[in-house]
């Protein structure tokens, strides 16, 4: 019985290995396959090569930026804590999400985000924008689903706890760097009429105030759903009784 158990814990432990149990061997490998198909389902919600801005979990950055429609006046800067000149279209996609960003946006402005990859709605939030907060922005969210036709609120921002020092550069020159902190909204597909299951791959956020100064629209990754956690504690807890029952 004790050498049953270590090969069990072995075949659980480096799951590539065929199963060696020769006690009833075929409830063990449809539970395993079970399990593994459980946990492949839980990791598909998480982007291989998502990242963290604060405990804020994010996968796709946009693969490309236009701006629509705005007024690019006086009072429009670049921000970034660089240093760097770029153009207002890389400051929004730029790959590392707070560190760059655009100020001042004019209200009415309107900005499409495009993402490579479809952006499936999921339980919970779908989208992160991040804002650097000297004022508070307000923006409205659409997207290709119904053709932009639904707008909604991205709602309220929520401190982060992280600052940045940006330098500001407008048609007159560089300033700063001047501290800010880095606020967050989540946005819901469901919020704007689109079912579970079905994705989008270009947003907007339109400005709604003059005081907006958008760091970075992502998408957010997913918790795992709970079914799927309680799924795999079930199937967890049957496996410790077999174990117990030797079999």
């Amino acid at each position: 019985m004790i050498k049953t158990k270590i090969k069990l814990a072995l075949t659980l432990t480096l799951p590539n290995i065929q199963p060696i149990i020769s006690m009833n061997p075929l409830p063990f490998t449809n539970l395993r396959l079970t399990i593994a198909l459980l946990l492949l389902g839980a990791g598909s919600t998480h982007r291989a090569c998502s990242a963290v801005i604060a405990g804020y979990e994010y996968g796709q950055s946009p693969a490309s930026v236009q701006l629509i429609s705005s007024t690019i006046g006086l009072y429009n800067a670049l921000l970034t804590t660089a240093n760097t000149v770029m153009n207002f279209e890389e400051s929004l996609k730029e790959s590392t999400v707070i560190e760059a960003g655009w100020a001042n946006l004019a209200n009415g402005t309107i900005v499409e985000f495009t993402f490579g990859n479809l952006v499936v709605n999921q339980p919970g939030v779908d989208f992160w924008l991040f804002e650097a907060r000297y004022d508070a922005g307000n923006f409205n969210f659409s997207t290709d689903y119904n053709g932009f036709a639904t707008q909604t609120s991205v709602g309220s921002f929520i401190d982060t706890g992280l600052k940045r020092s940006y330098y500001v550069i407008d048609h007159v020159g560089t300033g700063g760097p001047y501290m800010a902190s880095v606020f967050v909204a989540g946005i819901e597909l469901s919020n704007l009429g689109v079912p579970n299951g079905a994705g989008v791959t270009k947003v907007r956020t339109i400005t709604t105030n003059t005081g907006g100064d958008p760091l970075g629209l992502v998408q957010a990754v997913p918790e795992p759903s709970t079914a799927m956690i309680i799924a795999v504690g079930l199937i967890c807890a049957t496996m410790g009784r077999r174990c117990r029952e030797g079999w």
